[in-house]
């Protein structure tokens, strides 16, 4: 319980890393709004729920790149808890498309939500968090975001530009007791990294094979080993506790070597 009374937002808390952060945020005490776009949000937090001694995950059904509800969505926090501790910015989305393929449609769909969304997330609860001279804000981020991609290059783009963002808010926002980082997972076993695998496999000409982006980028990962959404929830955890005060504007990769920058 090394965070309990702590009030935490997670966007994308409905799956994959989203989803295990938000579960080890509650387990070590934290209330937990899980900010989600889909339904299904509510049944994930009933189901953790259960397994806590106390109702810690508050679902939260919500579109974030609709900047005025997410702003009402934070003033509501506000007013009925007092406060935000944490913001973790989760939540994304990838598209496998080659470079010359990607249209305008899809690169604003991309940086609307990987990257308006955290700023302007940001921007409406640090607020709160200057008044209170505390708060922790946690991005994150990618590998892909420090060394590209070309069938992804808008996903890429989008995830360096969350590191930037991590620095900038880490300079403006330190002096006043808010301590701003980013993690980059590396190869993580989601639905995300599932999707990956069909279209790489798709684009490649590989269908017949399995696990072809896994098999791929774990022949880079020096210790052989693929991540979990665990790995990375410890980190956040991490981040949000007192031993970690003297981290501040960091991109911590979690990636098991893929990327040593």
């Amino acid at each position: 319980m090394r965070l309990e009374g702590k009030v935490a937002i997670v966007t994308g808390a409905g799956g994959g890393i989203g989803q295990e952060i938000t579960n080890q945020l509650a387990q070590d005490g934290a209330t937990v709004f899980a900010w989600d776009i889909s339904e299904k949000i509510h049944s994930q937090a009933d189901e953790m729920n259960q397994n806590l001694d106390a109702k810690r995950v508050i679902p939260v059904q919500i579109d974030i790149s609709d900047i005025a509800q997410m702003r009402s969505k934070v003033e509501q926090i506000v007013e009925e808890k007092g406060k935000i501790d944490i913001l973790v910015n989760n939540a994304g989305i990838m598209q496998t498309i080659p470079f010359l393929e990607i249209d305008e449609q899809s690169w604003d769909r991309m940086l609307d939500t990987n990257l308006k969304s955290v700023f302007f997330l940001t921007q409406a609860v640090v607020k709160p968090m200057m008044d209170r001279k505390q708060g922790r804000i946690i991005n994150i981020s990618s590998i892909a975001g420090r060394s590209g991609r070309p069938v992804a290059a808008h996903y890429a783009a989008s995830k360096s530009a969350v590191l930037s963002l991590t620095k900038s808010a880490a300079l403006a926002f330190g002096e006043h007791g808010i301590r701003v980082n980013a993690i980059c997972p590396g190869v993580i076993m989601t639905p995300m990294m599932e999707q990956i695998n069909r279209d790489r496999a798709r684009i490649f000409g590989k269908e017949n094979e399995e696990n072809v982006a896994v098999n791929e980028f774990l022949a880079k990962v020096p210790i052989k080993e693929i991540g979990y959404p665990s790995d990375v929830a410890q980190q956040v955890v991490f981040l949000c506790l007192p031993e970690s005060s003297y981290v501040h504007g960091q991109a911590i990769n979690v990636c098991g070597g893929y990327e040593m920058n």
